[in-house]
């Protein structure tokens, strides 16, 4: 695993983390939703001139429905920050390419949101 790999694994982890406000020694509240890194794969990528990886990954929000449909949007927009570096290379390219959502009778949502990222090394 390259060294871009793995500074993008750490940070989507860390950036859900954040984003779901997770106090990782308190209990967890019924009426926030919740978001897990629920798939992450990788494959080089490659053009003329640039190397780099292309990147496939979903999360998962689990909550409220209205709750968890805001969430999902503020995720977006979260992850929808310009370019920036990682070690070893640089995050150009990430967007939202699906989205599933289930909902029961009792109002709650699961929805799994689906990413692709390209990431080219140094």
């Amino acid at each position: 695993m390259t060294q871009a790999i793995t500074s993008l694994e750490r940070l989507l982890e860390r950036a859900i983390i954040l984003l779901a406000g997770a106090d990782l020694g308190a209990p967890l509240a019924t009426d926030v939703p919740r978001m897990a890194l629920e798939s992450f794969s990788s494959e080089p990528w490659a053009s003329a001139t640039l190397e780099g990886y292309r990147h496939s990954f979903t999360v998962a929000i689990i909550g409220e429905e209205d709750a968890a449909d805001r969430f999902a949007r503020q995720v977006e927009r979260d992850f929808g920050a310009d370019e920036f570096r990682l070690t070893g290379g640089a995050l150009v390219d990430l967007e939202r390419t699906g989205t599933e959502k289930i909902v029961n009778g009792e109002g709650r949502a699961a929805l799994h949101l689906h990413f692709e990222a390209l990431t080219l090394s140094d």
